[in-house]
């Protein structure tokens, strides 16, 4: 659904394509050979997202903002 890079991290919202579930994949690329999963935030049906400083901001359809 989206993406943004911030430094050495990559920010991915996954979507499962039945509108119940999505996640936000967070991927340290400091070595482009080996990313590494650095963390996840599960919530219902992600649309955007945006960082700002230390956050990442997560639209959600159901829920609203979520950071």
């Amino acid at each position: 659904m989206d993406v943004a890079v911030s430094g050495n991290y990559v920010y991915i919202i996954n979507w499962n394509g039945d509108l119940s579930s999505s996640s936000l994949a967070i991927l340290n690329v400091a070595d482009p050979n080996e990313p590494s999963l650095s963390g996840t935030f599960d919530t219902e049906n992600a649309g955007d997202l945006a960082l700002s400083g230390d956050h990442a901001y997560i639209v959600d359809w159901i829920n609203g903002l979520r950071s």
